[in-house]
């Protein structure tokens, strides 16, 4: 088999040409290895790829790649691993940074909305290219169609993240393990799913945004009538009377501790049709006497206008976060 522009690095140790023993996934103490496995590594980036998969797989599968944006080497892994709150095999993408600074580095937990999956940002935005030069690793998990929540009647998608996914983030990557360390965000049911991590969890994330956010989920019962597919579904999510409990952002705002209380950055397109959502949520803030943003722009519920504003959600959350320092020239 040809190797193609690989086939001079002989330094990687490559399961599936040296006839290794196969990582056994299943294994939670599985023993750490100097090489990932059914992946070519890039011979400039040997180093950096051994230092990951040093770390502690922790019963999962992982493919680390090396795409060039604008004339250097973005690092990608497609993380695939067994969630115990699922009790089943899942996914997140991750992009890794490469820039002249050295770690350990913020992570920002990027969410999806209802009809997608863990690919939707970086097949539909310029993510990638946005963070190129940022000391911000980006985790976007798979969230189901479950609005992030730990369902009355279904699956666990909110210890799947901030148990699961957050433990195991901070095992594989060199991550900064504290609040300061962590934000979080999302577009519609991810934008709903990253305020309600932030105000839920707020010694885990110290700011997170909401692009045209389902922010009323939680918040108001659904409809009774049984022939409403989307109300039967997430009933079975937040109960019949979810107004107070633990998926109704309004009351997170007024419970949370003032003094832990996360940056929050909301916005909305002017002719997006969960406005009115977003609206009413910005004024409950206001209500409650809690500082925020918030901004409407033109734009509806697209990715037209999510790649634009998640640029400017960067940027946001970069004013909380513990940013490691840039290496001075010379060292290593």
């Amino acid at each position: 088999m040809d190797d193609g522009p690989f086939a001079q690095n002989q330094s990687c140790n490559n399961p599936l040409k040296t006839g290794n023993p196969k990582l056994d996934t299943r294994n939670p103490e599985i023993e750490t290895r100097n090489d990932i496995a059914a992946v070519p590594c890039v011979p400039e980036y040997n180093t950096r790829l051994g230092t990951l998969s040093r770390m502690t797989a922790a019963g999962m599968a992982w493919i680390c790649l090396w795409d060039r944006v604008g004339g250097r080497f973005m690092a990608f892994c497609e993380l695939r691993y067994f969630s115990q709150a699922l009790q089943k095999a899942t996914a997140a993408n991750v992009i890794l940074p490469e820039t002249d600074t050295s770690g350990p580095f913020p992570v920002f937990y990027l969410l999806h909305g209802l009809s997608d999956d863990h690919t939707m940002w970086q097949r539909r935005t310029s993510i990638e290219r946005y963070v190129r030069d940022l000391p911000l690793i980006v985790v976007m998990p798979d969230g189901g169609r479950g609005f992030y929540c730990d369902a009355e009647a279904g699956m666990a998608w909110e210890t799947a993240i901030i148990q699961d996914l957050v433990s195991l983030v901070d095992k594989m990557f060199p991550t900064i393990k504290k609040r300061s360390g962590r934000c979080v965000g999302g577009l519609s049911m991810g934008g709903y799913g990253a305020v309600k991590f932030a105000l839920k969890y707020p010694e885990m994330f110290c700011s997170a945004n909401s692009h045209s956010g389902a922010l009323y989920f939680g918040h108001t019962a659904l409809s009774a009538d049984p022939a409403d597919r989307f109300a039967v579904e997430f009933t079975r999510v937040i109960g019949p009377k979810p107004t107070g409990g633990p998926n109704d952002l309004f009351a997170l705002a007024e419970s949370v501790d003032a003094q832990l209380r996360p940056a929050l950055l909301i916005d909305c397109g002017a002719e997006d049709f969960l406005l009115d959502a977003n609206r009413a949520c910005h004024a409950h803030l206001e209500k409650i006497g809690y500082p925020h943003e918030y901004r409407e722009f033109p734009g509806s519920h697209d990715w037209a206008y999510w790649d634009v504003h998640i640029q400017e959600a960067l940027q946001f959350h970069l004013r909380s976060l513990t940013v490691p320092r840039a290496r001075s020239k010379g060292s290593r």
